[in-house]
């Protein structure tokens, strides 16, 4: 199989599978799930920073059995087109990852989109740094990956590709890939001051509201608060993942685990990540 290339290996997440497989159990952090759920938000930073969250919550998925997963990210501004990869696959360092060309192709001209192939897109850490969990613990499933814009048209396309995948007989899950607050010097935001203080505002106002927006798959408000607050830098993704997630049965969104880079570093500039599963 033709395959794109994992870019970010080797610094966001280890190269090798020996590497990723100890660095993942060292992760202590597990899901308690005794209910259907249908997808989830996890953060995208390099894995030592927030790859204990995302691991939680896909691996909390995995119990659901899928054989498709979409995954939606991409830093994109307003007006972007979608991005798509559309064939082929990717590597990881667990094996690689078929595209579901199935389900691209069912997109037919409904949606304008920008196509990327192995050896033709835009290097990206959202969906990337996602794939070695996801085939680490769901084995060589389908995916369907691609980038959204922070608009509305994301929220509807998350719903076709929901409906889409569902008429193709797919047992799907949805992935919406974002970090929260980006806050301090390094992101030229700092509306609370400097180090702890800020910390704590950020963790228990900021990136609470986003939490509870998603919470209750309130996608327009996601939009609305990520441009004023920037407390989702991939809103779009996110509006994708609860649009889908609305189509495959999902009515509430349930956090189930918060970190931040500060925890890890303390320093004036830090980010703030979510884990969250839609049940």
């Amino acid at each position: 199989m033709d395959k794109r290339k994992g870019v970010l290996r080797g610094t966001w997440y280890p190269d090798t599978k020996e590497e990723c497989e100890e660095f993942i159990s060292s992760f202590k952090k597990r899901a308690q799930i005794s209910e259907k759920i249908y997808g989830g938000i996890v953060p995208h930073a390099g894995w030592y920073f927030s790859g204990e969250t995302a691991a939680m919550i896909i691996e909390a998925l995995s119990l659901m059995k899928p054989d498709l997963v979409i995954v939606f990210g991409m830093h994109l501004p307003k007006n972007s087109k979608i991005r798509i990869m559309t064939k082929a696959g990717y590597e990881t360092p667990f094996g690689d990852l078929p595209v579901c060309e199935s389900l691209v192709k069912s997109i037919g001209d409904k949606f304008d989109f920008i196509a990327e192939t192995p050896h033709d897109f835009q290097p990206d850490n959202t969906i990337e740094v996602q794939l070695p969990f996801i085939r680490h613990f769901m084995g060589e499933v389908e995916v369907f990956c691609c980038g959204l814009p922070p608009e509305k048209s994301s929220y509807e396309f998350g719903r076709f590709i929901g409906e889409k995948a569902v008429e193709l007989g797919k047992n799907p899950i949805v992935i919406g890939s974002t970090d929260l607050t980006h806050y301090g010097p390094s992101y030229g935001y700092m509306p609370y001051g400097k180090a702890e203080k800020a910390y704590e505002k950020v963790k228990n106002e900021n990136d609470k509201r986003m939490i509870n927006l998603i919470e209750e798959m309130d996608y327009s408000g996601v939009l609305l608060d990520s441009e004023k607050n920037m407390n989702a830098c991939c809103s779009g993704a996110v509006a994708g993942a609860i649009g889908c997630a609305e189509v495959l049965g999902a009515k509430k969104g349930y956090c189930l685990d918060y970190s931040n880079s500060y925890e890890k570093t303390k320093s004036d500039s830090f980010v703030g990540y979510a884990g969250i599963c839609f049940k």
